[in-house]
């Protein structure tokens, strides 16, 4: 979703539609990389060990497209820079960046897959963060910019102590001589809980999120 809001920030003037297209798919390329490169932990008899059998090659394909992907969209930021004669917004290539260095990581040392994961909460907090901002100052139309502020970094500690707990806490307790264990199940409710929040509630096209994310900004970012 963080991504998408960003991209969602770019004007046509500066990105024209075949080159947000070709940012988009790069981003897409990336979540097939993610799932090919998950299913490497899957059951070797899973759909009748057909997929533990080509694995490797479904991974070296995946990691060629977003090799492309990559150099794609790299040449889309170069073209929007010429064709505008500025750079385009950093924050935009920011996380657009981030998200290809993630995987880059991932890629080269795979044990570091849980720094990824929280590193990845980390970053989009302040999302959750700006719309529970943006709630306050509509409930609360008075209240002073400290304040604000002060609740704002209250709220964010607050979110973070709950992930460390999530993260780390169901480790100690779980039986380690076990299949599935606490831990496991943790995981996995959490991932699940991931989709629905990324796939049906934080959407970008929604009108609504849209209004709750931007209302802090000018009126033209919330049509």
């Amino acid at each position: 979703m963080g991504n998408d809001c960003h991209l969602q920030q770019i004007k046509s003037a500066d990105a024209e539609k075949s080159e947000r297209f070709t940012l988009r798919l790069g981003l897409r390329t990336l979540l097939v990389w993610h799932v090919i490169w998950g299913a490497q932990d899957l059951p070797a008899d899973w759909f009748a060990g057909v997929l533990h059998a080509h694995i490797g090659t479904l991974l070296s394909l995946a990691n060629i497209a977003a090799c492309v992907s990559f150099l794609a969209s790299s040449a889309v930021w170069y073209g929007i820079y010429l064709r505008t004669k500025r750079i385009p917004d950093k924050r935009i290539i920011a996380s657009w960046l981030s998200i290809y260095l993630w995987y880059f990581v991932l890629f080269f040392m795979p044990e570091a897959y849980l720094l990824v994961q929280v590193s990845h909460a980390l970053q989009y907090l302040p999302f959750p963060m700006r719309v529970e901002l943006n709630r306050r100052q509509a409930n609360l139309v008075d209240i002073k910019q400290v304040a604000l502020k002060g609740w704002a970094i209250k709220y964010y500690l607050l979110l973070l102590c709950a992930g460390i707990a999530f993260f780390y806490f169901p480790e100690f307790i779980s039986i380690e001589n076990q299949q599935f264990t606490f831990a496991v199940l943790v995981s996995s409710l959490i991932n699940i809980h991931h989709y629905f929040v990324d796939s049906c509630i934080w959407r970008i096209s929604n009108a609504e999120v849209r209004r709750e994310l931007f209302a802090h900004l000018e009126t033209r970012f919330l049509k």
